[in-house]
């Protein structure tokens, strides 16, 4: 899960689509990826609040980040 920390604080910057659309879709795969395993590692309470994100980085504050823990 480490190489996909930086998604969660929002500093893996989606590429351009029209200029990388192989990046793009990697990291639209990635991001994905992110909230289901977010909602393995919440409790229930939690994961009614996950059910509404699409993106990784939503989930998280400046100061918690539940990948890194």
């Amino acid at each position: 899960m480490n190489l996909l920390e930086g998604y969660t604080p929002g500093t893996v910057a989606r590429p351009d689509a029209t200029r990388e659309p192989l990046a793009a879709r990697n990291w639209d795969l990635n991001n994905a990826g992110i909230v289901p395993a977010l909602r393995n590692r919440v409790s229930l309470d939690d994961k009614r609040v996950l059910d509404v994100i699409t993106e990784a980085r939503a989930h998280s504050t400046d100061s918690e980040d539940p990948i890194a823990t």
